[in-house]
Formats: structure tokens, sequence, C-alpha cells
């Protein structure tokens, strides 16, 4: 086996990146599927 050459820790800020960038997709969702809720009770 071969030795470890180095080891690569991931960037933090990368990651608060990525989650805050997840968080918005999912209060846009959220905002949507209510709108939808909202032409669907309407629509009869």
């Amino acid at each position: 086996m071969s030795g470890v050459d180095r080891i690569l820790e991931p960037s933090e800020d990368v990651v608060a990146i990525y989650h805050q960038a997840k968080y918005q997709v999912f209060l846009k969702l959220q905002t949507d599927q209510l709108a939808y809720r909202d032409m669907m009770c309407h629509s009869y």
C-alpha cells in the first residue's frame, strides 16, 4: 500500500454557500406549492 500524499479538507465557505443556495431553493419550492394549492382551491 502507498502512503498518504496529502489530505484535502473541504472549504467551509464553499459548504456554507452550497447550503444557503439549497435553502433558497427550498423556500422557493414552498412558496410555489402554496400558490399551486391556492390555484387548485379556487378552480371549482
